[in-house]
């Protein structure tokens, strides 16, 4: 176990935990956010605000161009020459100001026709386009310094407990059904203010004036971050595309069903998320060592920890679906089994998300191809399958799509590479799933119905008692090593 895989392994642990105590929080107020909306507003409301989510965050990636990963690369490799980082970030500011302002200027226009079908959304959330794709520059520059803490104020503290905020007010003040998207607004120019005052501090503001936007530099880091771009508008499009597409085709009620089951369904990829920040630029950082026996051992080990926590948190979700969902609202409860079948596409993706990684910085022209080919095929089943079933149809096609993505992502590694990433490691905490599942199957069938506080007690003990477990029987000899190393003084 080398120098430089404790460092990183301590690094990325550090942000993991930084960031799950800004998880926890961002998922306290997406609860308490999903419970007011779905019982204040209802399932339609619930709809729209979603469809227009789709759309705002969909245009945002495909100005962001990709430099949530790409900039670090950028940096990365401006860094090893000893070029001044901040004219690097005050280039990608530029770029990403000129073609945000131009793609909100272009929704604005067109917003008419977008909303046509009688329901009232107004433009001006339209601006959230550039606050989104400032907010990703600011926070990849303070990334690369390997310092997470402002990733976790701006995403997972101001914009999730601002949102709700401004709804319990809106609601408070009885300002109607637009309250949801005003306060979705609002929330996102609050977090990108947070990301630009973490810029400020970490790269000061000094520094960065003292650099002049140049537009070829700026033109550079686009051709640059164009393959990432490709991958990170993918990315987007796989859990925005098929919520516009099922509300083409099934109408906003049907939409705001699915919306709030893929709400429950993506707490398993947060824990991926917990990882990315950090392991970007670890990443970013080992390939342009070359070190490569690295990044495959890093990669395995984290990817494990993802699906095991997944795991564990899927389980008690899964068969409790009914229950979890009806303390949402009248008429969640009709999404359960479309929420069980997002659950096996997010848990696919989230455990080996990081895996294109090494793809992203070695090879950019690769992942934007196999997410192109899950992307068209997502759209397609979608499109097919939710107008014959509804929200399940639409979660059956994004899993698809999710699994084929998933066995793309690993067989190119592995060709690339030479990386292979599962192993006999990772049997433990799916076959304690499997026996904490049948457990809690059984209690369901014998015992009262779980509702309300010993539904959500129920779940929690069992989580706890699943990572109790996984401490006890499914750690590999590696795992206990690191952790043992970790907890030495430096």
């Amino acid at each position: 176990m080398t120098r430089q895989f404790l460092q990183d392994s301590k690094d990325i642990l550090r942000g993991a935990k930084a960031s799950l105590a800004g998880a926890g929080g961002r998922l306290t107020a997406r609860i308490l956010l999903m419970l007011a909306a779905g019982n204040w507003y209802g399932v339609t409301a619930l709809g729209l605000l979603g469809e227009t989510a789709a759309l705002i965050e969909i245009t945002a990636a495909i100005g962001a161009l990709g430099l949530r990963r790409a900039l670090l690369g950028i940096l990365a490799k401006a860094e090893i020459s000893k070029k001044p980082l901040q004219q690097c970030i005050i280039d990608a500011v530029l770029l990403v100001l000129v073609v945000g302002g131009s793609l909100c200027l272009l929704l604005v226009l067109i917003w008419p026709l977008i909303h046509a079908g009688g329901h009232q959304v107004p433009a001006a959330v339209a601006i959230a386009v550039p606050c989104i794709m400032l907010t990703e520059v600011a926070l990849a520059a303070t990334r690369f310094r390997r310092i997470i803490r402002w990733n976790v104020l701006s995403r997972s503290i101001v914009e999730p407990w601002s949102f709700l905020i401004l709804v319990i007010v809106g609601h408070w003040l009885e300002l109607g059904m637009s309250v949801l998207l005003w306060a979705y607004l609002l929330s996102l120019i609050l977090a990108m203010g947070i990301a630009l005052i973490g810029l400020i501090r970490v790269y000061t503001w000094r520094r960065l004036l003292s650099f002049t936007p140049k537009p070829v530099n700026a033109i550079q880091i686009a051709q640059i971050s164009f393959p990432t771009g490709l991958l990170e508008i993918s990315s987007m499009l796989f859990r925005r595309i098929d919520i516009l597409i099922l509300g083409l085709v099934a109408g906003p009620a049907a939409t705001g069903v699915y919306y709030m089951a893929q709400q429950v369904a993506t707490v398993v990829h947060k824990i991926h998320d917990l990882f990315e920040p950090m392991m970007s630029p670890v990443i970013a950082q080992a390939e342009q060592r070359g070190d490569h026996q690295q990044i495959g051992t890093q990669l395995a080990t984290t990817c494990r920890w993802i699906l095991t926590i997944q795991l564990g948190i899927a389980a008690p979700l899964v068969i409790f679906g009914a229950g979890v969902l009806d303390s949402f609202g009248a008429g969640f409860a009709t999404g359960m089994l479309a929420m069980t079948i997002l659950f096996l596409g997010e848990i696919a993706d989230g455990s080996f998300a990081l895996s294109e990684l090494p793809l992203v910085f070695a090879r950019p022209k690769i992942p934007p191809l196999l997410a192109g080919c899950a992307l068209l095929l997502e759209i397609a089943a979608v499109y097919l399958l939710g107008r014959l079933y509804g929200p399940v149809g639409a979660a059956m096609g994004f899993s698809v799509a999710m699994l084929v993505l998933c066995v793309l992502r690993l067989t190119l590694l592995h060709h690339t590479f030479r990386l292979q990433l599962l192993n006999l490691t990772f049997i433990p905490a799916l076959i304690i799933t499997a026996l904490l599942a049948a457990l809690l199957l059984i209690l369901q069938q014998t015992l009262t119905p779980f509702t309300g506080i010993s539904l959500w007690a129920t779940i929690l003990l069992t989580l706890i008692s699943y990572l109790l477990l996984i401490r006890r029987f499914a750690l590999s000899p590696a795992d206990i090593e690191l952790f043992q190393n970790l907890r030495k003084p430096a």
